[in-house]
């Protein structure tokens, strides 16, 4: 079973796996899993591609069951009672016969026929050798059981290959994260408001408690505030008007069952099926549910619109009740460009050290296609961040511009950071995309492969710092990768709490669990957009003092081997250009 991140990711391996049977005399059946709407012939156009993926899989149910009278004629066609249909058994000695398929051409061959592609993957499952999915299908229980289950499949006899494994701490932390805004509250209202819904008046006064919450906090926008224990539960219950948990648990079910007939209401008039009344619900099924020693409750401030909102939340710190599933099966490979502190991953993700063996592998590429310079001259360190260094910054930044040819990235450690270095850095003479809400790989892409010596200014650990490919046929389309001072993570109510319980738990490796190995794997993704191929040449400028002190002693040898440090703009300059000749010389 492989597990990726991102169905990018998923569909390399499907085409790596067609390309072992063409060399081979090996013919590996592949079962390749990706999402039920993704899969969906229904949603592969107009308003259902648009809704939200919880109340996607809700209609999916209501079709497959027939709960609303309406039936899904895919899914219909694939089952005849409960066995496999006569098209479906067809379809799967085809699929069988070519051995792997992208997700694509499932699609595309099981929705000819008429039947369910999300279904017809399943049933490949008995017949795979080779599984490939996003991380869910392992780590999230439900899902897990559903799937492998089904197909009689269990851990103890699967081979797991984690794929960007350096990600899983994090993304295993999202993954138990349940939220609630004052948007879908508001939303909510409305939709009981038309749907003739006495529960509008409730949900109305669990907005403005949640609101008022907000601003007694002081949580302002991009500002985490922690919540005691029973202060959430309290906020609820006095809104809705019940009684302590119970309460609530009564409450969460009587907002579902007033989602779902909302729901059949709208398939009815040809709408959306979505509810957020039904959201609701499952985000207070969640308060009253969620547990463990390090769950913590959070409001967080945020802007949509200009407009000032609040996020109420539950969070598990510690991902390892979730990665624990690892010490199950019968082997996994967790592997990673980027592992750089094996001691992190195994205790943060509760791995059974007496099973796990370390292989390191040597940077792949030649190292004299890199150059690794540290400008010492600028810091974003907290007590230096005065306009007069964000000026310093902005001038360092614009002297690379003139010297370097080609595309630059540059990573900042947060929005805060990039935004006021990005005010002195009006009138430079090139093209520049800033990161946003809005910003996709797609818009990222599709920017550089237009020239001009272009500058991408983005975030470390945001959407474009990680698990993204910006090359082309030709190699990189980078020339300069520029981290912008140290990426740690933002001092947060909710990042101190991580730190105590990491500290709680590890001793005093749990500082540099909570706050360093994130950094170092922020600078590590980053600096890894640029490099894609052997034959790829740039510059990586880490520009901040504090890569002279500790932060050094956690990189590679590799690159400590290849650091070099600059206290003065003139002669990183000359650096940059003589790197850059000498390249263009040996090219």
């Amino acid at each position: 079973m492989v597990l990726t991140r991102t169905r990018n990711q998923l569909e390399i391996y499907c085409r790596e796996a067609k390309k072992v049977a063409e060399v081979s005399a090996s013919r590996l059946t592949v079962a390749a899993l990706t999402s039920r709407k993704f899969m969906c012939p229904l949603a592969s156009s107009g308003e259902l591609r648009k809704i939200p993926y919880r109340d996607f899989l809700r209609y999916c149910r209501t079709l497959r069951t027939g709960s609303t009278g309406e039936r899904c004629p895919f899914y219909e066609a694939t089952y005849t009672g409960r066995r496999i249909s006569r098209e479906a058994l067809k379809t799967l000695n085809v699929l069988t016969e070519i051995g792997a398929s992208t997700p694509a051409e499932v699609f595309k061959i099981s929705s000819r026929e008429g039947l369910c592609p999300y279904e017809v993957s399943k049933l490949l499952l008995r017949r795979a050798d080779v599984i490939l999915g996003n991380y869910n299908y392992l780590f999230m229980e439900k899902v897990r059981d559903s799937i492998l289950g089904k197909a009689s499949i269990h851990l103890d006899e699967l081979v797991c290959v984690v794929d960007e494994a350096h990600s899983l701490p994090g993304y295993l932390t999202e993954l138990t994260t349940e939220s609630i805004s004052t948007i879908s509250l508001g939303r909510a209202v409305r939709e009981c408001e038309r749907y003739g819904s006495d529960m509008a008046e409730y949900l109305s006064r669990l907005a403005s408690s949640v609101e008022e919450l907000g601003k007694a906090m002081e949580a302002e926008p991009d500002v985490v505030k922690l919540l005691k224990d029973e202060q959430l539960e309290e906020t609820v219950s006095d809104a809705l008007d019940v009684e302590g948990q119970r309460g609530i648990r009564r409450f969460a079910k009587a907002l579902q069952d007033e989602g779902e007939a909302i729901r059949a209401e709208k398939i009815a008039e040809g709408s959306p099926p979505t509810s957020y009344t039904y959201r609701v619900g499952l985000f207070l099924e969640h308060l009253v549910e969620a547990e463990g020693p390090s769950l913590v409750k959070y409001i967080e401030g945020f802007t949509y619109r200009g407009e000032p909102h609040y996020r109420v939340g539950l969070r598990l710190l510690d991902p390892s009740p979730v990665s624990a599933v690892l010490n199950r099966v019968y082997s996994a490979v967790l592997m990673s460009g980027t592992l750089w502190d094996t001691d992190y991953y195994v205790e943060v993700l509760g791995l059974d050290r007496r099973r796990v063996g370390v292989l390191e592998v040597p940077y792949p590429f030649p190292e004299e296609n890199r150059a690794i310079l540290v400008d010492a001259r600028v810091t974003t360190r907290y007590p230096k961040r005065t306009e007069e260094e964000w000026v310093k910054i902005a001038d360092h930044i614009k002297a690379l511009r003139t010297a370097l040819k080609g595309a630059m990235a540059l990573y900042f450690p947060s929005y805060e950071v990039m935004n006021a270095v990005k005010r002195h850095l009006e009138g430079v003479q090139t093209p520049i995309l800033y990161e946003d809400e809005d910003t996709s790989f797609e818009k990222v892409y599709s920017f550089l492969k237009e020239g001009g010596d272009p500058m991408v200014l983005a975030v470390a650990r945001g959407k474009v710092s990680e698990g993204v490919d910006f090359s082309d046929e030709m190699g990189s389309l980078l020339s300069a990768v520029v981290i912008v001072g140290v990426p740690y993570p933002k001092k947060t109510e909710l990042q101190e709490a991580l730190t105590k319980y990491f500290m709680d738990k590890f001793g005093e490796k749990g500082y540099e669990y909570a706050n360093v190995n994130p950094c170092i794997n922020a600078i590590a993704q980053a600096a890894g957009r640029l490099i894609r191929r052997p034959e790829d040449k740039g510059l990586i400028i880490l520009m901040d003092s504090r890569y002279l002190g500790r932060i050094a002693e956690r990189l590679p040898e590799d690159w400590r081997r290849a650091m070099k440090t600059f206290r003065s703009l003139k002669t990183l300059v000359k650096a940059v250009r003589e790197f850059q000749k000498l390249w263009e010389a040996t090219s």
